[in-house]
């Protein structure tokens, strides 16, 4: 699984399975991006019909579905990173105009995690241990300056 830029110029999510690609392309996608795979073959990734929000997408048993957080404010939509063996999938949403949280959504429920003084938390991976690995913007309360950071994260 991966991505590819196209001759129309838009991204294209794809697949390679027996030697074969596959362009993933969910309904209304314009540019689509496949982050995650798990060993069941199940692709997660991210989509854009054309506007500045991102919507999830979950490719399972050749079906694509949209998977976005519920009730999304509008600032920069849905992304899905990484899935694991058991089904539990990490990403992040916005949740303001410069401000992101991470997320793990495991039996049907999303669940959201900041890194401590974070403006943005991004979840890019999950292992098979479900551990997570990400990293964060984190903001010094006295001074203002920001740093980055990598961080795991345990799952409970």
């Amino acid at each position: 699984m991966g991505t590819y830029l196209g001759t129309d110029k838009h991204f294209d999510a794809i697949k390679l399975q027996n030697g074969k690609f596959t362009i993933l392309r969910p309904s209304g996608a314009v540019d689509a991006f496949a982050n995650g795979i798990n060993d069941q073959g199940v692709i997660v990734g991210a989509y854009f019909t054309g506007g500045i929000d991102s919507h999830g997408f979950v490719l399972q048993n050749g079906k694509i579905h949209t998977l976005d957080f519920p009730n999304e404010v509008g600032f920069g939509g849905t992304t899905l990173n990484d899935i694991s063996n058991t089904g539990e999938i990490v990403g992040f949403v916005w949740t303001g105009p410069d401000t992101r949280a991470a997320f793990i959504f495991s039996n049907g429920v999303f669940k959201t995690f900041n890194v401590p003084n974070a403006r943005l938390t991004e979840a890019l991976g999950i292992n098979a241990f479900n551990t997570i690995v990400g990293h964060a913007i984190v903001v010094d309360p006295k001074t203002g300056n920001e740093t980055d950071v990598a961080y795991t994260a345990k799952c409970k």
